[in-house]
């Protein structure tokens, strides 16, 4: 056994007479805690049931995976690549203005990078548009990335569920911990655009989830293997699970041959994949990205973890720091391991220059999270065990105030707007398609992507061209009979018409804050 539980909860049970259990506010407060007697046992599916389809509906009226920003638009595009059979798709070009005219990236959309002979390749892990590709194939590519990332969503905290019962944790904690990662404020956001860091949190999970359960049936030791192995193809960060996977795995021999069985075949289609993309067996689409890290990070993003963990998390995060010092009946491997998951990707992503920005931008350790709520409940088990006070009231008051915690954080962060956030560039894509002749030149940077996967236009990044170019350009539109615009996020107006001040801009439209420019004379 992984603990001391034996499956029963660690709350303690106040010894109400007869009487006193009908009175209203004794029943609800049995019904809400859920004490294993005979009567609340029986409720627990249904309580379970209620907050998975609370969850479930939740994200679902709030589900926006478009083809958006660099991220979400590069796994939507991919997924169109892998439909498609080509991976090296040709730049969309100008008649009389080759990709050499141009400055390095100046036809290349965000989430691609430029190959020889006009065309480019995608950046981003395929681990992600492979599910993408087949919810489309299912659904259509409006709706089916919608219901993958919601399914993702929902099986990452189901999974999260199994891991806190399998590590003996009880129904009414695990379901405790069901609530403090679906209701928190990061994986909301996440879990509502098409990105990876919430599938990466669920393949991390279920390896760890396999590993533990291997312990009692080799089988298990297979879909350790896959789930580490496709996490990598999720994401390639993701290699670091290894660690806490040496920590936490039962090794013998057969065991071992099982778990890279499971992973084989991934490390197959991965390698070929690579090969096939960039050439090389054992790489990513990212390049050389060794100048993004550096230890001048570690101090701000150690600031931003302290002080955004408690609010994606609520104060009860601070209980994870005493879980080394637990007497909890794990065994030592597993406790070790739990604190190998937490500490790698803290101190890894510690040193890269993005996670020191912003409350959100602790998703890169989002693979963590279930590991920090094991040990915040771990330490909850530990005070209803050492202290007699701690009754049901204080439980019932004690989940309340962390709901009502991460409600208010939810709203103030508008965690949930995302969804609606990342409409503006179908939105955007839509007036285009509607308004804009379809074989137009638009200068954009941020709404690129989308373009590129919703629209037949000519993409031309006006960040990355000189102002020089720019009268090439416009000639050669104007011998090839195309019109040339802008397309511009708020943030780039000032820059991108600063940048090209010898031209005369026009503003023609706007969808939202968006604004569609049309070049009216050049100077």
């Amino acid at each position: 056994m992984l603990g001391q539980s034996n499956g029963r909860s660690a709350l303690p049970i106040l010894n109400y007479s007869l009487r006193g259990w009908r009175t209203w506010p004794g029943i609800a407060a049995r019904f809400l805690v859920g004490q294993e007697d005979a009567i609340i046992h029986r409720t627990f599916g249904f309580r379970l049931a209620i907050v998975f389809v609370c969850f479930g509906i939740l994200l679902a009226r709030h589900m926006g995976a478009y083809a958006g920003s660099s991220d979400t638009s590069g796994y939507m595009n991919d997924a169109r690549l892998l439909a498609s059979g080509d991976l090296h798709p040709a730049q969309r070009v100008v008649e009389g203005v080759p990709p050499e005219a141009l400055p390095f990236m100046g036809y290349i959309p965000l989430g691609f990078l430029p190959l020889d002979h006009g065309k480019m390749y995608p950046t981003y892990a395929m681990g992600l548009p492979f599910f993408l590709l087949m919810g489309s194939e299912v659904c259509g590519w409006i709706a089916g990335p919608n219901v993958v990332m919601w399914l993702h969503a929902m099986a990452c905290l189901w999974v999260a569920f199994l891991l806190f019962r399998e590590l003996q944790l009880g129904s009414e904690m695990s379901l405790l911990g069901v609530i403090l990662l679906g209701s928190s404020a990061l994986f909301l956001f996440m879990s509502l655009q098409t990105m990876s860091d919430m599938p990466s949190t669920l393949w991390a999970t279920l390896a760890v989830l396999g590993c533990l359960k291997a312990r009692r049936r080799m089988g298990w030791a297979v879909l350790a293997g896959f789930c580490f192995g496709y996490g990598i193809l999720v994401r390639p960060t993701s290699i670091l699970m290894i660690l806490p996977i040496l920590a936490i795995f039962p090794w013998n021999p057969r065991r071992g041959i099982l778990f890279c069985l499971g992973g084989l075949p991934v490390a197959v289609f991965l390698g070929v994949m690579n090969s096939v993309l960039y050439g090389k067996v054992v790489t990513t689409g990212y390049g050389d990205f060794s100048a993004l890290f550096g230890t001048r990070y570690i101090l701000p993003t150690l600031h931003n973890y302290v002080s955004s963990l408690p609010i994606e998390l609520t104060p009860l995060v601070i209980l994870a720091l005493v879980f080394p010092f637990l007497g909890n009946g794990l065994h030592l491997s597993v406790r070790i391991g739990i604190c190998v998951w937490i500490v790698t990707f803290f101190a890894f992503y510690s040193t890269y220059y993005c996670t020191q920005d912003a409350w959100w931008y602790l998703r890169f350790v989002l693979p963590t999270y279930p590991a920090l709520i094991a040990c915040i409940l771990f330490a909850l088990q530990r005070v209803a065990v050492l202290c007699p006070s701690f009754n049901v009231i204080g439980w019932i008051l004690l989940v309340s105030m962390t709901a009502a915690w991460n409600k208010h954080w939810v709203l103030k962060l508008a965690a949930l707007d995302i969804g609606y956030g990342e409409k503006i560039y179908p939105e955007t894509c839509e007036y285009i398609d509607r308004s804009i002749p379809p074989n137009s030149v638009i200068l954009c940077m941020q709404e690129s992507g989308a373009i590129l996967y919703y629209t037949k236009n000519v993409v031309v990044r006006w960040d990355c061209i000189s102002r020089e170019n720019l009268p090439m350009l416009v000639e050669s539109c104007r011998k090839a009979g195309r019109g040339l615009y802008m397309v511009l996020f708020p943030f780039e107006e000032a820059d991108a018409l600063k940048k090209f001040d010898r031209a005369r801009w026009r503003q023609t439209a706007k969808v939202r804050y968006v604004s569609i420019w049309t070049l009216a004379e050049l100077q």
